[in-house]
């Protein structure tokens, strides 16, 4: 009997025990699963990167503020913004590159919040600011000043030195919408309002819906355009200034869609950038030039050189010189003949990059150009390193040259800079005889401009082909 007490005591204890154990387990296990619940709601409601709320939570905590909104005499808004050209520094740098861009982007959006604003990443390049308490669109506009100064400097990633301008829309309650997936969609319209437009900011308006539409069907034509081979190339003359001789063309592209007609570059150009269709555009452009230039050679012209422009995504493009060497190597062009204007923005988005690329170009004895000097950065110490044969004043210059004499200073001084630096000079958007009359004086190698002629087809372009007295510039314009 003793021994049978003796078991059951033991077994007493031995229960207690595993009870306790027990009781730990569970405790362990149900604080790994509260963890466990708290990382996967983290994860579902948060950006993986930058830690940022995400969409699905700055959808929640707008919704959450329009509630709130009917105990108060304020309002709140939405703010869209979008890193114009992000996507030429992961073709370019690679996508490490461009996330420690957006993550020191993220930390100087944070840093410039206010207590009562949250900021999220929906994704990509694309960020969004809940503002609250919010009297009206003053206090708006001004917090979009606040942000496009916030990233008005430069951001160093190993050895490059990245800009990062936004385009910003913004919406308000309740005009903007009334409810939060409203909110965010018109505020993401506003903003690519403002990027087709080339500005800064943009706040929503009832008729940007339809404006919107007619963007995405302009996208749809132009997707289509490219397949039935809608564009054209157009050439403008370019004119020595003392001789009167055509030097150059400068090939522009045209599209004649089939049912609207001359479709203007500055309307399809912007939609092309946006959309990425601009990279397969500017390699037909390369090409037709190319292929048009070896037509005038065959048919037993002396040819001219030819300037192509090359857009900023086509530009950062790692198989950007393979691809040109190709297309001349194809059509047995002399490279002599093409010449590549690029315009400061797109040499200055990542300078070191752009110099290296440029330096790849003149090894294979490409001619290139710097585009609309005066309307970018206007760095003179990048200009200077920058391997270059020839700079474009903007027309924005030479348009008041003769009696604005701002204008003037700067159109003499950039010509006498620019000569010192062995560069050639070519001054866009000549008119009159007044402004021929007065580069001539000051020195410039070149002029381009209706003064002479405006952009024409090949048949007409073939007129500057040939001998140096058939080159002799006649008025057009």
């Amino acid at each position: 009997m003793a021994r049978i007490g003796m078991s059951g005591s033991i077994f007493a204890v031995l229960l207690f025990l595993y009870s306790i154990l027990a009781a730990f387990a569970y405790f362990i296990l149900r604080r790994q699963s509260n963890r466990h619940q708290e990382e996967l709601r983290n994860l579902a409601f948060h950006d993986s990167m930058t830690g940022l709320p995400n969409r699905f939570l700055f959808r929640e905590r707008l919704t959450a503020a329009i509630s709130d909104l009917p105990e108060r005499a304020h309002s709140a808004a939405v703010l869209y913004l979008d890193m114009d050209r992000f996507k030429t520094v992961n073709d370019s740098l690679g996508h490490q590159v461009g996330d420690r861009l957006l993550l020191e982007l993220a930390e100087r959006l944070k840093a410039g919040l206010s207590g009562d604003e949250l900021l999220a990443r929906p994704g990509g390049d694309e960020f969004m600011i809940l503002m609250k308490n919010v009297r009206g669109w003053e206090d708006v506009r001004i917090k979009a000043e606040s942000i496009l100064s916030v990233l008005e400097d430069p951001v160093l990633v190993d050895e490059y030195e990245l800009f990062a301008k936004p385009s910003i829309g913004a919406s308000l309650y309740p005009s903007g919408g009334k409810d939060a997936d409203t909110l965010i969609r018109n505020a993401d319209t506003a903003m690519y309002y403002a990027k087709e437009r080339g500005i800064d900011f943009h706040i929503y308006t009832e008729d940007m819906n339809e404006k919107l539409l007619k963007r995405l069907s302009l996208e749809n034509d132009l997707r289509k355009a490219i397949e039935r081979g809608e564009f054209l190339l157009y050439y403008q003359p370019k004119v020595e200034t003392r001789s009167g001789s055509v030097a150059g063309m400068e090939a522009l592209i045209r599209w004649k869609h089939p049912t609207k007609g001359m479709v203007p570059p500055s309307l399809f150009i912007p939609a092309a950038e946006d959309t990425g269709l601009i990279v397969p555009l500017g390699e037909w452009v390369l090409r037709e030039a190319c292929r048009q230039l070896q037509a005038w050679m065959a048919a037993g012209l002396e040819p001219i050189p030819v300037s192509v422009n090359l857009s900023s995504r086509q530009f950062q493009k790692k198989d950007l010189v393979t691809r040109i060497r190709g297309i001349l190597a194809e059509y047995e062009i002399d490279p002599k003949w093409l010449e590549l204007e690029l315009t400061e923005s797109c040499v200055m988005q990542t300078p070191e990059l752009s110099n290296h690329t440029m330096h790849q170009l003149k090894k294979s004895r490409l001619s290139i150009a710097l585009d609309d000097f005066g309307t970018g950065y206007s760095s003179f110490g990048y200009l200077r390193s920058f391997p270059l044969d020839v700079l474009k004043i903007d027309k924005g210059f030479v348009k008041d040259v003769t009696n604005n004499p701002d204008n003037a200073a700067i159109v003499e001084s950039l010509i006498s800079l620019s000569h010192h630096l062995g560069l050639k000079v070519i001054c866009e958007g000549v008119e009159t005889a007044d402004q021929l009359e007065f580069l001539k004086k000051r020195r410039c190698d070149e002029i381009q401009g209706f003064y002479f002629s405006p952009p024409v087809p090949p048949d007409q372009a073939e007129g500057w082909l040939g001998s140096a007295k058939g080159r002799e510039a006649k008025r057009l314009g």
